[in-house]
């Protein structure tokens, strides 16, 4: 027999400004150790409700990092939809001149590898994904700043095999710059420098600057820059699967794909990861045999996580979404009180198991 979870709203007497004050401490005024929240937006059922500043306003550009992840599969998406490519695509399609030349092992990896494996981090490339650890040795950061030339895909298909295609899941920023590379080889040369803007920015009124490689390839692992105000209309495509006022922005078949289970998550589930996963995407989606990553929150809870602590949390269910932009230590962020708080501000409690 399957577990539900129900929510109410309290009274409108409960509903006030002060319910926000426990909200309010717990981001700016008494965080937790290695929390430092620098703006916050909360909005709720049509309306923003909720709002604070210590850095900049509404009209700041905030860089990312890997929420950028999340807008590179929307743009992936968008592709397929108008035909460009297939995500089942197989990755020699596109890169058949450098994987010949490959060594006979890697060869025979690369060449079982689609398209659908990078968008669900499982190409079971030997990536390092650390930063201050230990950067020399990072390929995240060899790749962003220190050995591309100016090419990020090309330094990702170097890197050997550690798992067989498909085998599971390991967070990877390569993985996410190889599909956007992918991307640009399948459009028309005239549409690959706009192609973001054109799908996706500019019909839904969003200001966003995003960096390209020396190769033209948008560096959608971590290079795009939005306002808290535009995050938010990220939950309100995930929200309205895949339209944004009226307009359908990509598909709702694609929307289901990406804030579903990774089917390379299944057989592994919640023991690569402290939370579930789908197609760049993060997820308290619970996994087959009924676990959830975090215990009495909603599992249609979506993720979209940057480093430093910033996000934008969707609960579709409940009509919330969020936007933090921080600079927080290393998961300093506690997701799951988190989101309870974000519940308990707007009088949203739970009633019975």
């Amino acid at each position: 027999m399957k577990t539900f979870l129900f929510y109410t709203l309290l009274s409108s007497t409960v509903f006030a400004q002060n319910n926000f004050q426990k909200l309010e401490n717990f981001l700016f005024h008494k965080p937790d150790p290695g929390m430092t929240t620098e703006a916050f937006v909360l909005w709720h059922d049509g309306k923003v409700v909720y709002d604070k500043y210590e850095k900049g306003d509404e009209e700041t550009l905030h860089l990312l990092w890997s929420m950028s992840k999340s807008i590179s599969s929307f743009l992936l998406g968008i592709a397929q939809d108008k035909g460009y490519l297939k995500i089942s695509d197989p990755l020699i399609k596109y890169y058949k001149t450098e994987i010949d030349k490959m060594p006979k092992d890697q060869k025979l990896h690369y060449s079982k590898l689609k398209v659908d494996h990078f968008l669900h981090m499982a190409s079971g490339l030997d990536w390092n994904e650390f930063y201050e650890a230990d950067p020399f040795n990072s390929h995240v950061v060899n790749m962003l700043y220190a050995k591309t030339l100016g090419d990020v895909a090309s330094y990702v298909l170097q890197t050997p095999a550690r798992h067989a295609p498909g085998e599971r899941f390991y967070y990877s920023s390569g993985d996410t710059n190889v599909f956007m590379d992918v991307l640009k080889k399948s459009l028309p040369k005239e549409q690959q420098s706009t192609f973001p803007w054109d799908w996706f920015f500019n019909p839904m009124g969003i200001e966003a600057i995003f960096e390209m490689d020396g190769s033209g390839t948008f560096i959608g692992s971590s290079y795009a820059y939005m306002k808290t105000k535009d995050l938010l209309k990220l939950g309100l495509l995930i929200m309205n699967k895949g339209e944004y006022e009226g307009k359908r922005i990509v598909s709702e078949d694609y929307i289901n794909y990406a804030i579903n289970l990774s089917p390379y998550q299944k057989e592994r589930c919640l023991e690569d990861s402290y939370m579930t996963y789908g197609a760049q995407i993060w997820l308290n989606h619970k996994c087959d045999d009924g676990r959830v990553p975090f215990k009495d929150v909603p599992d249609d809870l979506v993720m979209f996580l940057g480093h430093g602590g910033q996000s934008v949390f969707v609960i579709p269910s409940q009509k919330i979404i969020a936007v933090r932009i921080a600079r927080d230590v290393h998961k300093a962020l506690k997701k799951r009180k988190y989101t309870l708080l974000l519940m308990e501000s707007l009088g949203i409690k739970e009633l019975e198991k």
